[in-house]
C-alpha cells in the first residue's frame, strides 16, 4: 500500500509539473494540507504573490497528516500545513496557529449549557474519535490527556470524516471530539459544539518543509505565509526559521 501510494504521488506530481511547464509556470510549488484544514489558511496559500518570482504557480494537494509529512520528506511536496506533526529531524515545522479541540454532543447532554467543558465531564460517554490513521498526534494527545486525568475512555467509534461523526452523535451513539476549524462550522439541529478547555489539547498547526531544502522560492514563500499569521517580519535565513520553530515548541 505504501509503495503504491508513493508511485501514485510521483505520477500526480509529474503531471502537475508538466502541466505547469506547459502553461508557462517555471516556478511551481506543490503544497499539501489536510482535508480538515481551515480554509482561511488554504486561501492564503494560493493568494500569495512574490515580486522576485512573478510567474509563481501554487498547486494544492489534499491528504491525511501522516501522508503530508512523508510526502514532504520524500520531496513530493514542497510545503505542507500539518496540525501537531510528530518530531522528525528531516523536517522543519514552524507553528503559525493554535488549534482547539471541540466536543460535539446532543443538546440534551448534561454539560450542554456549561460555559466550560473538560475531558473529565465526558468520562461516562462513548467517544467518537478520528482514526489514528487520520491524525496520530491528536488522537494520542486525547487518550494521553484522558489517562492523565484518570479517565478510562470508552472509544465507541473511530471515524474518517466529520459527516460520519455528526451522524453517529445524532443517533445518540456517543460524543465526538473534533478539531476546531471543522467543529465550529457544524450547524445541525439538536447538536451542540463546545471547545474543550484542557490546555494539553491546544495543539499547534505548523508550516512543514524539508530540513535540507535550500530553495530560495520555498524560503521566501514560507516567510510570506508565516508573516501573515504570526505578525513577525520575515526571518533572514532558513536556519533562523528552524531555530524559531524549535524555540516555539519548547516554549
Amino acid at each position: 500500500m505504501e509503495k503504491a501510494r508513493s508511485v501514485l504521488m510521483q505520477m500526480e506530481l509529474a503531471i502537475r509539473l508538466a502541466r505547469s511547464a506547459h502553461e508557462g509556470h517555471s516556478n511551481t510549488l506543490i503544497i499539501g494540507h489536510s482535508p480538515y484544514a481551515d480554509q482561511t489558511w488554504v486561501s492564503s496559500l494560493v493568494r500569495i504573490r512574490l515580486r522576485t518570482f512573478p510567474d509563481l504557480h501554487v498547486s494544492i494537494m489534499t491528504m491525511f497528516a501522516p501522508n503530508l509529512v512523508e510526502s514532504v520528506r520524500a520531496g513530493e511536496l514542497n510545503l505542507a500545513l500539518v496540525t501537531a506533526p510528530e518530531d522528525d529531524d528531516q523536517i522543519i515545522a514552524v507553528p503559525f496557529a493554535r488549534a482547539l479541540l471541540c466536543v460535539v454532543f446532543l443538546e440534551s447532554h448534561p454539560v450542554a449549557r456549561s460555559d466550560r467543558v473538560v475531558l473529565a465531564d465526558l468520562a461516562k460517554d462513548d467517544w467518537i474519535l478520528f482514526s489514528r490513521e487520520v491524525h496520530p498526534t491528536v488522537h494520542d494527545a486525547i487518550l494521553d490527556t484522558a489517562r492523565h486525568v484518570g479517565i478510562a475512555p470508552k472509544k465507541a467509534h473511530e471515524i474518517m470524516g466529520v459527516r460520519q461523526a455528526i451522524h453517529l452523535v445524532s443517533e445518540g451513539l456517543g460524543i465526538a471530539i473534533l478539531s476546531d476549524p471543522l467543529a465550529l462550522e457544524i450547524q445541525t439541529k439538536g447538536i451542540v459544539v463546545k471547545p474543550i478547555a484542557d490546555k494539553s489539547l491546544f495543539v499547534p498547526t505548523c508550516l512543514v518543509m524539508r530540513a535540507d531544502d535550500k530553495s530560495p522560492l520555498v524560503k521566501e514563500f514560507s516567510h510570506a505565509f508565516l508573516s501573515r499569521f504570526t505578525g513577525r517580519p520575515p526571518m533572514p535565513a532558513q536556519m533562523e526559521l528552524f531555530r524559531s520553530s524549535k524555540d516555539s515548541r519548547s516554549a
